[in-house]
């Protein structure tokens, strides 16, 4: 989970709103995955170069591709076409990350792909 920025006034105890939204979200985690995704591509079989673009600007479903990595922040199940062909376009061999820091370990994954 991505704790929300400091600052801008006082929050109750296990407030973890974020009043920019999911654009704040995004800007706060964009660094992360860049950061891992710099530590991967030093392994010879993952290294190349990235391009970045969005898959669903309006969600800040942001993508970074390679011929060996790919990552996407914040999938929706909008994206799901969209994802299915960062793997299908490198033949299955592409390791494929899906990032969302507001994911929890009590179960929400599946229905945020619309089903389940």
């Amino acid at each position: 989970m991505l704790p929300p920025p400091r600052g801008g006034g006082e929050r109750a105890p296990g407030d973890l709103t974020w009043p920019g939204g999911i654009r704040q979200q995004f800007r706060a985690a964009r660094p992360l995955v860049e950061a891992l995704l710099t530590g991967l591509r030093r392994q010879p079989e993952l290294s190349g170069p990235l391009g970045a673009r969005w898959l669903d600007e309006s969600d800040c479903v942001g993508c970074w591709e390679g011929a060996a990595v790919a990552a996407v922040l914040f999938p929706t199940g909008d994206t799901i076409t969209d994802i299915r062909g960062l793997d299908q376009g490198a033949g299955g061999g592409r390791l494929l990350l899906l990032i969302n820091p507001q994911w929890q370990f009590s179960g929400q994954v599946v229905s945020d792909f619309g089903f389940g």
